[in-house]
């Protein structure tokens, strides 16, 4: 389509007339001169005179030419393929989706590119008009709007360069561009330009998901690549830890795995590596990673705290430094609350004096009450309850305990010596811990036994047990139950026969085969019963604390927290000391708390009161360190007929190209170069010949009126 950018100036295509009246009010008339005697030149003066007839007329002809030439060179005529063209001029929906993902913190010799995104924003400024509309999106997951349809303003240009500010988000282009096309869909106005801003990372596009929304969704929409590029690739992430104790106890060693990766590729590259406690580096190491190769590195350092242990893994500093730290948490309680309860005040239990090593160290809180007492006992406040000794359970008593369990603390079992089968496996079946189906051997007889056999050594109760799997001390068992598990049960230890001796439920509470009597088994009087009780509350408690949770940054955390009571105020604490209300949702005795907002890496607490209930961590993408990219013939056929603008400097003349075509008014002004010399050439030529004829008196002229 053939259009004027410059419509205005074609009124002065009236000046082409001045070159014709000029020649209407100059007109000459040759007037021939007879000789007498010289008839042989007549005709050859006619000629003559046709000749310069023919040359004033094409004068007048090149000197209109040039005129009109010129005034269309000044309305700056041009090719479009636009089907409208005025609509050159009409308003405009602007999208631009600006990538601020953590990728673009990159360092550069010139500085982090984000600072080349904010450059570029400044460079689009003078691309539009007062009457169009702008949308501005950052590129990032969660999609986040900075302005929606609001009408182009230099103060809003400034609004939004401010809020171009370094983030830790995950990119997703997508998301920017599902949205950017739902405010075309809305728009009435002729003109839609998307303008995109990005190092077009590849693990934040989904190419075939974007190709077939464009095709659908994009239309006469004209869209803008606009990349920035990476340089230094001098990049190690931490990609994952992994704290590799799987019971965490007190002045006990704590192991770590940090998983890192170098992801030049080319260079070999070194970082010192730091392991941070509550913010005290306890480990360092010096880490030498091959090219586009992953290495992991240990740690082990003694635990000397209690409670919430807030730690983070951190390489050297690098292109991008966001992707140098990844953060987690692990739990310690001080204390665990153990309530122990047995039938009767006259019950022998051995339990007490097993766990008086710890009881002293004050690592566990001991309570022993009595099955009389179970309705005034308020189980919630204690980590663990040992049932022990029990024949039969009340169905009331039974019921409290179903409810404590669900809660996800761990009951631990030790069965009385004359059960009641079926009051027995009714309680087992609601805490799903198998079924004991009959009583083997006979109590007190210590010539008939059965050997401990199987230990499942791979188990955390056996964790750092022994440093060796070296064989035990024989331990009989004179008589014991025999254990049927449910299908999400495990079993721990067996003895010779295959029995189960030990069981583990799913819930993490526990069955043990035998009372702890000598009149059953040996095993009071084995080195063995001391660490293996110990270990299975301890394990079965802080198992239950130690979710260790790891959340993407941009993601959202949720968790349902059992039977909590008031007070119900709950507080957030960010990383960066900032504190927000949480407000919980109610969900019978158990209370949902939900946070979105998690765009700051690091530790988040939450509160209850003056206590902190829980820590979960928030890290960034490994999507973000790998350095992958698309370029213009991949971003070009994602986006079909998008246009990939390399040199910023030239981007306000190349999207004026794709607005308005291609201008022709370099060519008009060579063309009326070459026809005012042409008319000069003319001019000169055709004066000459007409002062020869009139110096040989072959001619005169005469002005007309």
């Amino acid at each position: 389509m053939f259009q004027f950018l410059n419509p205005s100036i074609l009124f002065a295509l009236s000046a082409a007339v001045i070159p014709i009246i000029i020649h209407l009010l100059n007109k000459k008339k040759f007037k021939e001169v007879h000789f007498s005697t010289i008839h042989f030149l007549k005709e050859m003066v006619r000629k003559e005179m046709r000749r310069l007839r023919l040359r004033q007329w094409l004068l007048l002809l090149l000197r209109t030419l040039i005129i009109i030439l010129l005034v269309l060179a000044f309305a700056r005529p041009t090719l479009s393929e636009r089907n409208n063209p005025l609509a050159g001029r009409a308003a405009t929906e602007i999208v631009i989706i600006l990538d601020n993902s953590l990728s673009l913190n990159s360092l550069e010799l010139t500085g982090n590119l984000l600072e080349q995104v904010r450059q570029i924003w400044f460079q689009m400024e003078p691309l539009f008009q007062l009457n169009d509309r702008i949308s501005v999106i950052l590129g990032i997951e969660p999609v986040k709007i900075l302005a929606q349809r609001e009408y182009f303003s230099t103060e809003l240009w400034q609004k939004i360069a401010k809020e171009i500010q370094p983030g830790s988000m995950k990119g997703n282009l997508n998301l920017a561009s599902l949205k950017s096309f739902e405010i075309f869909q809305a728009s009435e106005l002729p003109n839609k330009e998307l303008y995109i801003v990005s190092d077009f990372q590849k693990r934040g596009i989904k190419s075939d998901e974007l190709e077939e929304l464009t095709r659908r969704m994009a239309g006469d929409i004209k869209t803008f690549l606009i990349p920035v590029f990476h340089e230094n690739d001098e990049n190690i992430s931490i990609d994952s830890v992994n704290v590799l104790n799987r019971l965490i106890e007190k002045n006990q060693t704590l192991k770590i795995e940090a998983n890192l990766k170098n992801h030049h590729q080319k260079k070999y590259l070194n970082s010192m590596v730091s392991l941070v406690l509550n913010g005290n580096r306890v480990a360092q190491q010096n880490l030498n990673i091959p090219s586009d190769s992953k290495k992991s590195v240990y740690f082990e350092t003694l635990l000397q705290s209690t409670g919430h242990v807030k730690g983070f893994i951190e390489s050297e500093n690098d292109a991008l430094l966001e992707d140098n730290r990844y953060y987690f948490n692990l739990f310690i309680p001080e204390q665990i609350k153990i309530m122990h309860l047995v039938p009767s005040a006259t019950f022998d239990s051995y339990l007490l004096d097993i766990l008086k090593p710890v009881i002293d160290r004050k690592i566990f809180l001991y309570e022993n009450m009595y099955l009389s007492d179970w309705s005034a006992i308020q189980l919630s406040q204690y980590d663990i309850i040992v049932l022990e000794g029990f024949d039969a359970i009340p169905e009331g008593f039974m019921n409290r305990l179903e409810q404590y369990q669900r809660t996800g603390k761990p009951i631990f079992v030790i069965p009385g010596s004359n059960l009641s089968l079926s009051n027995f496996n009714k309680f087992l079946k609601r805490i799903k811990l198998g079924q004991i189906l009959s009583l083997e051997g006979q109590i007190e007889m210590p010539d008939k036994f059965v050997p401990m056999g199987k230990v499942d050594w791979a188990h955390p109760i056996f964790e750092g047990l022994f440093d060796e799997r070296q064989q035990l001390n024989p331990i009989h068992f004179f008589s014991y139950y025999r254990i049927k598990p449910d299908s999400d049960n495990q079993a721990v230890i067996n003895l010779e026969n295959g029995n189960i001796l030990l069981l583990e439920g799913a819930g993490l509470s526990y069955l043990i085969a035998c009372p702890l009597n000598p009149a059953w088994s040996d095993i009071l009087v084995r080195g063995l019963v001391v660490p293996l009780i110990y270990r299975i509350i301890y394990y079965s408690v802080t198992r239950t604390f130690d979710t260790r949770e790891i959340v993407e940054i941009g993601g959202s955390f949720s968790r349902i927290f059992p039977e909590v009571g008031a007070p119900f105020q709950f507080n957030l604490k960010r990383p960066s000391g900032l504190e927000s209300k949480i407000s919980p949702i109610f969900k019978g005795s158990d209370v949902l708390l939900q946070h979105e907002d998690n765009t700051e890496p690091g530790n988040y607490l939450i509160e209850q009161g003056d206590e902190i209930l829980y820590v979960y961590s928030v890290n960034h993408s490994q999507d973000e360190s790998v350095q992958e990219y698309y370029f213009a013939e991949q971003m070009e056929s994602i986006y079909d007929g998008g246009i990939w603008i390399t040199d910023s400097e030239k981007l306000a003349e190349q999207v004026e190209l794709s607005r308005y075509g291609r201008e022709l008014w370099p060519y008009l002004l060579g063309l009326v170069l070459l026809l005012l010399l042409t008319e000069l050439l003319l001019g000169y030529t055709s004066s000459r010949k007409q002062k020869d004829l009139m110096n040989q008196g072959l001619i005169e002229i005469s002005q007309t009126s």
